[in-house]
């Protein structure tokens, strides 16, 4: 299945809307506690993505799958009342979500070039790999082009990025997780 990179749609929204302003809003002082519940249920969600991509059989179709269904609920946000709000508050949690399972699998020390040799075996598209190689960078692998930030991934990917992330956690999740996607969980983000 071949890596198709769409960037028309999403690119500067995507980065309009950072963790930043997703702590900003959930730190108001309203008194309400609307990001835990949030980020749960996407972390609910994209655990249960990570760990079909993780069982295969074919890892590269499922992650392009979950990619493209990711987008397209966000970009399904937009008929919401909220609109572009709505939208940018699914970016940013799938986003938090995802690379703060990256992030806290590197400081626990996991093995970067496990997780993309897992990547390689399970993906044939030489744009996939370099595309999740870049995003690698989120794991400490030395053979990605250093730490880019999301703008700097989105900006070279495109969406994408989304199917990178996926394809990258489930590579650590396969490795360093024995395969169970739930041990990604312990690295979830907190308000």
């Amino acid at each position: 299945m071949a890596f198709v990179s769409d960037r028309a749609s999403l690119g500067s929204r995507c980065m309009s809307v950072g963790s930043s302003s997703i702590g900003d809003m959930a730190n108001a002082d309203d008194g309400s506690d609307w990001l835990t519940p949030l980020l749960t249920e996407a972390a609910d969600g994209l655990e249960a993505i990570v760990a079909k991509v993780v069982v295969g059989p074919d890892h590269e179709a499922a992650a392009v799958q979950a990619g493209q269904a990711l987008l397209k609920a966000i970009e399904a946000t937009n008929d919401l009342d909220d609109g572009d709000d709505a939208a940018g508050i699914a970016v940013a949690t799938a986003h938090m979500t995802l690379i703060g399972w990256l992030v806290g699998a590197r400081d626990d020390g996991i093995d970067p070039i496990q997780a993309m040799t897992w990547v390689r075996g399970a993906v044939d598209d030489k744009i996939a790999r370099k595309a999740v190689l870049d995003t690698a960078g989120l794991i400490g692998h030395p053979s990605s082009d250093g730490d880019l930030t999301i703008s700097e991934l989105f900006d070279r990917w495109g969406p994408v990025t989304y199917t990178s992330l996926i394809l990258l956690a489930a590579g650590v999740a396969a490795t360093a997780g024995a395969g169970d996607a739930h041990w990604l969980r312990q690295f979830d983000p907190e308000k």
